[in-house]
């Protein structure tokens, strides 16, 4: 066992320490030394690939503490057999072995069709972190399942921030009016970067919605500049949004005796884009814009 814990520190993964690892991994009668072989397989990363079917066979069959460092190492060398061995960790019995069951998503390059609806399933986890890793794979589909939503929108007033940007992550390139309506309670959260996620969904499906605008227009007098920069950046990608915040930012100068700085530069950032927005021919107000989804925080 400890010839197995010191080996990453000493040598590099070349095919023969691969091999060794794997051997003992697969052949020791000692979970303990099995356990530290598959610790030791994921410090040597993707070098571990050869290994991905041994990994796959402890992160099913072998026991708790061993399911869970087979699962890590799974999680960092992303061997052909990661699919199979996080589709199947999601449903372990131990919250750690879904944890990094449903971390492994989060790297994966690409998620198969059938690991969808165990994701979905995933959502009902007990575990925030593994509904918010979920989550966060969820948002990467195209498009985001129809029957994702319900459960997104419920992880969306979750008490986990993280838990809910992932959720609104994944609402927001969901194609449904549910998805939408689902966004519609954000707008108040006390998180900045949820507000201005929902803002961005909301915008595109109708960029003279006042509730919307004054979401948007909060951020722009934000204190923190990276609040107003983001939410002037969502503006610039939705102009036909820029009027409808204006008219809020206007109301609030002509409504406010104590008219603050940073109203003042707020308005003056957003009336040339107005005054450059040609006006839209009648019947458009409303209709759909391509704009970039934010991506998730690491």
């Amino acid at each position: 066992m400890r010839v197995v814990r010191v080996l990453p520190r000493l040598v590099q993964g070349t095919p023969a320490v691969i091999e060794a690892l794997d051997h003992r991994l697969t052949a020791d009668d000692s979970d303990w030394v099995r356990a530290e072989a598959a610790r030791a397989l994921g410090q040597f990363g993707a070098a571990a690939t050869p290994a991905g079917p041994a990994l796959l066979r402890a992160a099913q069959t072998g026991e708790a503490g061993l399911r869970e460092e087979a699962m890590r190492a799974l999680a960092v060398a992303q061997p052909p057999e990661a699919a199979t061995a996080f589709t199947t960790g999601l449903r372990d019995a131990e919250p750690s072995v879904r944890k990094l069951a449903s971390a492994g998503w989060r790297k994966a390059a690409e998620i198969p069709e059938e690991a969808v609806p165990v994701l979905i399933e995933a959502l009902h986890d007990p575990e925030v972190q593994v509904r918010a890793n979920a989550a966060h794979a969820i948002s990467r589909l195209d498009p985001v399942p129809v029957e994702a939503v319900p459960l997104l929108a419920e992880c969306a007033l979750a008490p986990d921030a993280g838990l809910r940007l992932n959720a609104a992550l994944a609402l927001q390139a969901a194609p449904s009016q549910a998805a939408a309506d689902a966004l519609h309670p954000l707008l108040d959260d006390p998180n900045p970067r949820l507000r201005l996620i929902a803002a961005r969904r909301l915008f595109t499906d109708d960029p003279t919605d006042a509730t919307t605008a004054t979401a948007v227009a909060e951020a722009l007098v934000a204190p923190a500049s990276s609040v107003r920069q983001a939410a002037f950046d969502l503006i610039e990608s939705i102009h036909p949004a820029a009027p409808a915040t204006l008219k809020v930012l206007r109301d609030r100068a002509a409504t406010e005796t104590d008219v603050t700085q940073l109203l003042n530069e707020a308005i003056a950032r957003l009336e040339p884009l107005v005054a450059s927005e040609p006006q839209p021919p009648e019947g458009t107000v409303g209709a759909e814009v391509e704009v970039p989804i934010i991506p998730a925080v690491g």
